[in-house]
């Protein structure tokens, strides 16, 4: 069995381990990817596993942090990771190589605590908001105890968006649903500069 170190660079280098992709396991291709040696990270990440990003083909996906995850992965039963809810940031999801090569953004899902996704957006540049009470503030109860619910019947979630390039957020309400259920963990879509990320 590969460990997740070469998993990673399996994923980067598919030629480097061909003779053992079958032990990869069986899991789907990242959507809007093209190379059959790229696989789904949301699937195929073992427990621990924390930090999942694309940056398209030449790069693969790449693997960057250990975060202390929920080992049952629960969140999975309440966030959908294939979509966003918002048209220009699921076309970065489907075609992360595009925009890392043409538009300069590294396109990543980090898996982060309800309340790290709270504490991260006071890091954004351009905010105004100085505390994680003032970033609170902009959260309805009642919005929050309708998506509970919603939650609790099965309905699954898009990701939160974390844009650290262009300093703007989408998923206050989902962090808090988050806390609220009791959720460890929860997947974010982070969308950050490459050249700043790599030092380009």
């Amino acid at each position: 069995m590969l460990s997740g170190l070469e998993k990673m660079l399996a994923l980067m280098d598919p030629g480097v381990y061909e003779d053992r992709k079958q032990t990869l396991g069986d899991v789907g291709p990242w959507p809007g990817r093209t190379n059959a040696q790229e696989f789904d990270w949301r699937e195929a990440a073992p427990s621990g596993t924390d930090l999942v990003g694309g940056m398209g083909s030449g790069m693969g996906l790449f693997l960057s942090g250990f975060l202390g995850s929920d080992p049952k992965m629960k969140w999975k039963n309440y966030f959908n990771t294939e979509t966003t809810d918002m048209p220009m940031y699921d076309n970065m999801l489907t075609n992360a190589g595009y925009h890392a090569s043409k538009k300069g953004r590294n396109v990543s899902i980090e898996i982060m605590g309800p309340m790290d996704y709270i504490r991260n957006l006071l890091k954004l540049e351009g905010r105004g908001t100085k505390s994680i009470e003032q970033e609170l503030r902009a959260v309805d109860t009642t919005t929050v105890g309708k998506y509970t619910q919603r939650a609790q019947a099965g309905e699954k979630m898009p990701m939160p968006v974390l844009d650290r390039m262009y300093g703007e957020q989408e998923g206050r309400h989902r962090a808090m649903v988050a806390e609220k259920l009791g959720l460890r963990d929860m997947p974010v879509m982070v969308i950050e500069d490459l050249k700043k990320k790599f030092g380009l």
